[in-house]
């Protein structure tokens, strides 16, 4: 079967419509045309053309919106992720408020276990890289990273869901521990044992910046 001579896409339409209505006006005699039909076929034509024009343009500004919309959503999604990481490590917030602010926790997904094999890396940047195992731990886990000056009294630094973090804004070289423990639905692992960088147990050297 011979394929259609109109073009299926509307922008091929357009430009093939446009020519036709040209050319019946052209050669109106030789096709027997009446001003009637010229009329008929050129208002048609030109309805067409203004209706993909405006479609056109809609398209355009709705691409816009969409944009600037994925824009939003991924801001407001990773302020609301931080904070319900934050609200997640502070045991005052119970798993009953945690479900009313629509924070899916999980019960069924296995015990908390306490994350191995800690390690720190200092960085001439300032930047410490701390990286553990998740032992066992489902995904829907929350580490929470503390870290200490003296290696006995620990403060909250961040929390992730991941296996790595990065603390950053130390002084290379200057002595500090680090330690990981896991939470989640309420409840909460024992803190792994504390390593420090730029101390007792660490090579002391400072890493250059990749």
């Amino acid at each position: 079967m011979a394929s259609d001579y109109l073009p299926k896409p509307d922008a091929q339409l357009q430009t093939w419509l446009t020519n036709f209505a040209a050319k019946c006006s052209e050669y109106d005699s030789e096709l027997g045309l009446t001003s009637t039909d010229l009329l008929l076929i050129d208002g048609q034509t030109d309805t067409f053309s203004d209706d993909y024009n405006a479609q056109f343009a809609a398209k355009e500004v709705l691409k816009g919106l969409t944009e600037t919309k994925d824009k939003s959503r991924k801001a407001v999604t990773a302020t609301v992720r931080s904070y319900a990481k934050q609200f997640k490590a502070n045991p005052a917030v119970t798993p009953a408020i945690l479900g009313a602010l629509g924070i899916t926790t999980s019960s069924s997904a296995g015990p908390v276990v306490t994350p191995t094999g800690l390690t720190v890396t200092g960085i001439s940047t300032g930047v410490n890289k701390i990286k553990w195992n998740r032992a066992g731990n489902s995904n829907g886990t929350t580490f929470i990273v503390e870290s200490s000056f003296d290696g006995i009294t620990f403060n909250f630094v961040g929390a992730v869901t991941r296996t790595s973090f990065s603390d950053e804004g130390n002084t290379p070289g200057e002595t500090q521990w680090y330690r990981v423990f896991a939470t989640r639905a309420g409840s909460s692992s024992a803190p792994c044992a504390p390593v420090a960088v730029y101390g007792p147990g660490s090579s002391g050297a400072i890493h250059l910046a990749a």
